[in-house]
């Protein structure tokens, strides 16, 4: 990601990586998912304008799907 607006981010970069690692599987006529989501944001860099402190912090997604 490339953030250009100060205002809304406090870190010394200008950009930064998302990444994600996701297993899913069609089980039951659904898609299941599981994800780790992180970037490579320390905590510190992670302050945010809004003044949440875990926006930068590693966390897990799960899904369920349907297609119709």
């Amino acid at each position: 990601m490339d953030f250009k607006d100060p205002l809304f981010w406090a870190s010394s970069s200008e950009s930064y990586y998302e990444w994600e690692a996701k297993l899913s599987r069609d089980l039951f006529g659904v898609t299941w998912g599981l994800s780790y989501v992180d970037t490579n944001i320390s905590e510190s860099e992670g302050a945010s304008y809004y003044g949440f402190t875990d926006v930068c912090t590693a966390t897990v997604v799960a899904s369920v799907s349907k297609s119709f």
